[in-house]
C-alpha cells in the first residue's frame, strides 16, 4: 500500500485534542450559592494577576490562571523537556488577546483556516482542580457541577459536530456522579472524562461503580483519561519523604519521573483490564489523551505477565476471559504525543486504535494540527485511521 508523507488524506481531521482557557467565572456562574463559601475561584492580587483558589485556600497546583499569560502555541514542541524553563517575553502570549483560545465562534473560524473537522475540547486550568477539591466532596460535585452548565453553555457538548466540549465527571459520590452522567448525556455529550485515579480507596473498576458504568455503557459514549493532576503526589510523594503537594512548575525530579505523567495513566489502566471491567461492559471504550505512548508496549508485556503469575490470587471484579493486551487492543485507544514513536504505537495496538491530538494551544503541543501527522511513515490508510476514522467512531460522529 502506498505510503504518504505529507498531510492527512482526509477533507479535515478529528483532533481529540484542543484545549480552552477558562474566564475566572467558569466555575463560579452556574454554581449553587449554598456553595459560595467553598466555591472554586480566582482571586486577583494588585498587579492584576489571578490566582485559583478554593474557599480561601490557594489551589496548590497553580501559581497563576493560564488564561493570563502562557508560552505561545508550540513553544516547547522541539525541547518538552524544557518546558518549565522560564520563556522569553517573546515566548509568551496573553490568552485574553486571542479570541479562538476563548470563544467558540472564533475557534470555528480557526478550524476552518487549519483544517480541523471537528476538535474534541478539554480544559485547561481544569485539568488541576479535581484533586484539592476532592477534600470535600459535596463542593467537589458542585464546582464541577457548575463548571460543566459554563462548558455547554460556552462550546456545547456538541456544537454541530465540530466542537465536542468533553464534560467533566467525578465518582466522589456515587449517586450525583448517575446524576450529572444523564444530565450531559441529555444535552449531547458524546465523550466524557475522569480523573485517572483511585477514588475514595477504590479502583474505577471496582464493581461498587457499576452502576456508573452500566449506563455509559448504555450510551455508547467512550471516557476520556486526559493528563491531568492525577493525586500520585499527594498519595506517594510523602512515602518517599518528598512534598505532597508542590505547584506542577515546583515538582522534584524524582516527583516528575515517577508520580506525573506515565504511572498514574498506566495504572489506571491495568486496573480497567485487571480488575475486568470490560469484562463486566464489553462495550465500554476509553481513550488515553496527552499521556504519550511510550509506556504502551511496556504495559501491554507486564499486564501479560501478570496475569499469568497472579492467576491463583484474588480477581476484584471477576477473572478476565483473555489475554490482558488483548483486552486492551480492544477497548482502548491511545493518542500519542507528537515525539513519541506513532510507528512502534502502530505495531503495539494497531493502526485503528491511534487517535490524533495537538494538544492545542497550549505551550507543549502543536502549532498546526493538520501537520501533526507530517513525516510519519504511514499508509494511506493508517493516515486517515488517525486523522479522522477512528475518532468518528468512538465519538459517534457522522
Amino acid at each position: 500500500m502506498a505510503r504518504a508523507e505529507a498531510g492527512p488524506v482526509t477533507p479535515g481531521i478529528i483532533d481529540v485534542d484542543n484545549h480552552y482557557y477558562e474566564p475566572d467565572d467558569a466555575w463560579t456562574r452556574h454554581l449553587d450559592p449554598a456553595f459560595a463559601d467553598r466555591s472554586l475561584h480566582v482571586v486577583r492580587g494588585p498587579d492584576g494577576v489571578g490566582r485559583p483558589h478554593y474557599g480561601t485556600e490557594p489551589m496548590y497546583s497553580l501559581p497563576g490562571t493560564p488564561a493570563d499569560v502562557i508560552g505561545r502555541p508550540g513553544v516547547f514542541l522541539h525541547d518538552k523537556d524544557g518546558r518549565y524553563a522560564p520563556l522569553a517575553e517573546r515566548d509568551l502570549v496573553h490568552p485574553g488577546e486571542i479570541p479562538h483560545f476563548a470563544r467558540r465562534e472564533a475557534r470555528l473560524e480557526w478550524m476552518d483556516g487549519e483544517g480541523v473537522a471537528t476538535a474534541v475540547m478539554w480544559p485547561s486550568m481544569g485539568l488541576t482542580v479535581e484533586v484539592q477539591l476532592r477534600d470535600d466532596p459535596e463542593a467537589c460535585v458542585a464546582n464541577l457541577r457548575a463548571f460543566n452548565r459554563w462548558l455547554d453553555e460556552e462550546w456545547g457538548f456538541d456544537h454541530a459536530q465540530r466542537i465536542l466540549a468533553v464534560p467533566w465527571l467525578t465518582l466522589v459520590d456515587l449517586d450525583s456522579a448517575i446524576s450529572e452522567l444523564d444530565h450531559v448525556l441529555a444535552h449531547g455529550a458524546r465523550a466524557l472524562s475522569l480523573l485517572f485515579s483511585p477514588v475514595n480507596g477504590h479502583s474505577l473498576a471496582d464493581p461498587c461503580f457499576d452502576p456508573f458504568w452500566a449506563r455509559v455503557a448504555e450510551a455508547g459514549v467512550p471516557v476520556g483519561f486526559h493528563g491531568a493532576e492525577s493525586g500520585y503526589n499527594q498519595m506517594l510523594s510523602v512515602l518517599w519523604g518528598e512534598r505532597p503537594r508542590p505547584a506542577a512548575n515546583q515538582q522534584s525530579a524524582f516527583q516528575r519521573a515517577v508520580f506525573f505523567g506515565e504511572r498514574p495513566i498506566m495504572d489506571t489502566l491495568a486496573s480497567l483490564v485487571l480488575h475486568n471491567l470490560f469484562g463486566r461492559f464489553p462495550s465500554l471504550q476509553v481513550m488515553s489523551i496527552e499521556n504519550g505512548s511510550a509506556w504502551v508496549p511496556y504495559l501491554l508485556r507486564v499486564m501479560d505477565k501478570g496475569a499469568r503469575s497472579g492467576q491463583y490470587g484474588e480477581w476484584l471484579g471477576g477473572p478476565i476471559d483473555d489475554v490482558p493486551s488483548a483486552i486492551f487492543r480492544r477497548h482502548v485507544s491511545v493518542a500519542p504525543l507528537d515525539d513519541d514513536d506513532i510507528r512502534g504505537l502502530i505495531d503495539a495496538i494497531g493502526a485503528d486504535r491511534v487517535l490524533l491530538g495537538s494538544d492545542y494551544p497550549h505551550p507543549e503541543g502543536h502549532p498546526m494540527p493538520s501537520k501533526f501527522l507530517d513525516g510519519v511513515d504511514l499508509t494511506d490508510e493508517e493516515r486517515r485511521l488517525i486523522a479522522h476514522d477512528n475518532a468518528a467512531r468512538l465519538l459517534g460522529l457522522r
